[in-house]
């Protein structure tokens, strides 16, 4: 078991060295980042609205169930379903305006944002290049330089930007759907 743990503590180190490293790259980014975040956020709330007018036309619509006392408000339109209809096909076309605009928001910040941290990722890594010893570039083979600065970098990116935001996102649909069934049905 000290064994394993030896091996955590280790590899929980190597990541925040690496993390102390790339900081400097991410730097002047942290508003873009945190707007793409609070656009993935917009998008996952959408994304947990989505199913509720669907349940209303089925439930009240289609199957003609009275409204639950929690939407009396609606009861207005509830009395006819032709408007009842109108009504929610409207809130899941405004609903998937919202989530189209969000989740646009959010591929276009985090675009930016690690398009950026390449860019500066590759200018340093250049500087650093022309810095070396003519025997480093003797011993290196150029295929292998170029590839490192082309394919590396972008899982960096990827790695900096793009997977932090998407983790965030699956992880708050996540809490979501499950705070959702909690209110619906405690016992789901």
């Amino acid at each position: 078991m000290s064994g394993r743990w030896q091996r955590i503590k280790h590899q929980a180190s190597v990541f925040a060295g690496v993390a102390r490293r790339l900081a400097p790259f991410v730097r002047g980014l942290k508003s873009k980042l945190l707007l793409a975040f609070s656009a993935s956020v917009g998008y996952t709330l959408l994304r947990l609205a989505e199913p509720w007018p669907l349940k209303l036309v089925f439930d009240h619509v289609i199957l003609g169930q009275p409204l639950p006392p929690s939407l009396l408000a609606i009861a207005p339109w509830a009395a006819n379903a032709p408007m009842l209809l109108i009504a929610l096909v409207s809130c899941i076309v405004l609903i998937a305006l919202g989530a189209g605009a969000f989740y646009y928001l959010q591929n276009v910040l985090a675009a930016h944002s690690g398009q950026r941290v390449v860019a500066r990722l590759r200018t340093s890594l250049f500087a650093h290049l022309h810095h070396l010893d003519f025997a480093f570039h003797d011993r290196r083979k150029t295929g292998d330089l170029v590839v490192r600065l082309v394919a590396d970098i972008r899982l960096l990116r990827d790695a900096l930007v793009k997977l932090p935001i998407q983790i965030s996102e699956n992880f708050l649909l996540l809490i979501g759907m499950g705070m959702v069934m909690l209110i619906m049905d405690w016992r789901l």
